[in-house]
């Protein structure tokens, strides 16, 4: 109920205002996609910042005040992404695990940390699911200067891995390790000798 409200408030103060509305406006969250306002976000140019790793923490205790068929409909991010939402990701830290690579896991697996899965039909690719965190994230928060690729001359925030998220089963994100994190094009960290994140 609250993103159908919201969706309206955007709507008719859009109408208020006219051309001069102020475009990079989103919705966070988004737990579930009620009828029609995915479509309603996507006309509006409404954005979703999503959280998917509260789905591995949380689909099983939302199962208990939800009942499996709603909890299995937590995050459904294929729908907004198909109704032309852009969306990002992100961890909501110190709310859940700000290790990205639990995000990737959960928005492509739909496994929660019992591991049990979770409205499989709603599961990204990993190479879907990593465009959330990297030019989505870009894209929707515009402001902020984030850039959507590493280019000569420019600070870059980056993570080296082990291997290409996109190139992996949904089930293998999480087996992917970090080797080193650079902010502003400088090396920040790097995990221990036996590949710790």
């Amino acid at each position: 109920a609250a993103m159908v409200e919201a969706a309206e408030i955007v709507a008719r103060e859009r109408e208020r205002v006219g051309p001069r509305a102020p475009g990079g406006s989103f919705i966070v969250h988004g737990y579930f996609a009620p009828p029609g306002v995915p479509g309603r976000m996507a006309a509006l140019g409404l954005g979703l910042v999503a959280q998917p790793a509260f789905l591995y923490h949380w689909a099983d205790t939302l199962e208990r005040f939800l009942g499996p068929e709603r909890a299995s409909d937590f995050y459904p991010l294929e729908r907004f992404i198909e109704a032309g939402v852009v969306v990002a990701a992100g961890s909501d830290a110190p709310v859940a695990d700000p290790d990205p690579l639990v995000g990737l896991y959960a928005a492509a697996a739909r496994r929660s940390a019992s591991g049990r899965v979770w409205g499989r039909e709603h599961g990204l690719t990993p190479g879907a699911a990593l465009r959330l965190y990297r030019e989505n994230a870009a894209r929707l928060f515009s402001w902020s200067g984030l850039a959507t690729g590493v280019e000569p001359g420019r600070d870059a925030d980056f993570v080296v891995l082990d291997r290409d998220p996109a190139g992996l089963a949904p089930e293998e994100v999480r087996g992917a390790r970090v080797l080193a994190t650079f902010v502003a094009g400088r090396r920040v960290a790097q995990p221990s000798v036996q590949g710790s994140r």
